[in-house]
């Protein structure tokens, strides 16, 4: 059995994952693990917006340059929570 990763391992492969566009699976990892109260809103928050872009994308009622910038801003949003985040605000014993 191979040893727990570290906080530092952990925020790297989310980062490559948001940088994949895999946000549903980083939301899902991130919702079980982040514990600041602030950073869980934001995510709750972008991911309710990506949510909404989806549906907008899908019936084909949103500007694609509109989808675009709001992507770009929910993956920044994102990835700056990781980049925040320290042993206080994550559990790491899942």
């Amino acid at each position: 059995m191979s040893a727990p990763k570290t906080l530092p391992e952990l925020k790297l492969e989310w980062e490559e994952m948001v940088g994949e566009e895999r946000i549903p699976e980083v939301f899902e990892i991130l919702r079980k693990k982040v514990i600041n109260n602030t950073y869980r809103t934001t995510l709750f928050v972008r991911y309710g917006e990506y949510n909404s872009n989806q549906k907008k994308e899908a019936s084909g009622t949103a500007d694609p340059r509109d989808l675009e910038i709001s992507y770009a801003q929910i993956r920044n949003a994102f990835l700056n929570i990781i980049q925040r985040l320290t042993e206080r605000d994550v559990k790491m014993d899942e």
